[in-house]
């Protein structure tokens, strides 16, 4: 009688354990019975997110949003439960292995985890999906000499010469002039200096953000060297006046090129001479006193535009202004 006892015992714990693994092996890793009904499916298999990215070349980030995940086939297998039930019953984690200093030609590896946080029988396809996206079309911000095309500067020194042009060459030019006290001839132009004022990682960051009109700007500082006339004297044969005595005077003169940005793969710019000085000390001092830094520019970059040299003055004038 015992032995019988023992045995059916022992059969009676063999079915509870044997019943134990087969219920544990019966569940799924949602914790829902396999055997059970289901109550809804998400297939990630095509998930998609929107990625927006924003800013300048090198300075973009990356914004992604789980609210807007794309390409999800939910179905509802439960009259109780609504496809957007089992929907709002699934978090989502998204990581991007970057999302600050983005530039051009970069790729972004996008992660998206799904996870079922409630009691419901969720099927999910794949709970892992990792999306490639390559960062492009981001526009370029100027933001030193290196980011110019190879004629901004020679576009630049053009653009102070027609300035300096005006003011300095005499403004009765022709072959049947006359000279007047206060006229500046046989003047000459030479670039000496060129100082940068750059913008800052956080002038960039706002910049994209509130679009403000802070831009990279540089200064050029120019010698400008020409006669003045002094003294002149009418001659009755040619029935003009001429030059009887002239100066040397040397002029400093600054010109800044400020909202200089890039446009449709060029560089455009505007250009304003700003102040005229005695020296070329003085002038240094209020460049940099106005926050612009030294660029060392290499010897053969340095411009001289003698070309620009007023030489419309006949043999006769200068005969007669060789009293200076």
């Amino acid at each position: 009688m015992k032995k019988t006892l023992v045995k059916i015992l022992i059969l009676m714990l063999g079915l509870a354990v044997g019943g134990a693994i087969a219920f544990f092996q019966f569940k799924g890793s949602d914790r829902n019975n396999i055997l059970s009904k289901k109550d809804g499916k998400v297939d990630t298999t095509n998930a998609d997110i929107k990625v927006e990215i924003s800013g300048f070349d090198g300075y973009a980030k990356a914004k992604l949003s789980k609210n807007e995940l794309e390409n999800l086939d939910v179905e509802s297998f439960n009259d109780e439960y609504s496809t957007d039930d089992i929907l709002d019953n699934i978090d989502v984690s998204v990581k991007a292995d970057k999302k600050e200093n983005l530039s051009n030609g970069d790729t972004l590896t996008i992660t998206m985890n799904f996870k079922n946080t409630s009691d419901l029988n969720i099927d999910i396809t794949k709970k892992k999906v990792v999306k490639k996206v390559k960062v492009k079309g981001l526009e370029k911000i100027v933001n030193s000499l290196d980011d110019f095309d190879e004629d901004t500067l020679d576009r630049m020194h053009a653009d102070a010469n027609k300035i300096l042009a005006k003011d300095y060459n005499d403004p009765k030019e022709g072959t049947n002039r006359s000279f007047y006290n206060g006229d500046k001839v046989n003047y000459e132009f030479i670039r000496k200096n060129i100082f940068e004022k750059k913008l800052s990682e956080k002038d960039i960051l706002e910049k994209n953000k509130f679009d403000n009109q802070k831009t990279y700007s540089i200064a050029m500082i120019y010698q400008v060297k020409y006669d003045e006339v002094k003294d002149t004297d009418y001659d009755s044969d040619s029935d003009k006046r001429i030059i009887t005595k002239k100066e040397e005077k040397t002029k400093y003169v600054v010109f800044v090129f400020d909202k200089i940005q890039a446009n449709n793969g060029g560089i455009i710019y505007s250009t304003n001479k700003s102040y005229v000085f005695d020296s070329e000390e003085k002038a240094t001092n209020q460049v940099k006193y106005d926050g612009f830094s030294l660029v060392e520019v290499e010897e053969d970059q340095k411009t001289e535009s003698n070309d620009n040299q007023n030489s419309n003055e006949s043999d006769e004038n200068k005969d007669n202004s060789s009293n200076k």
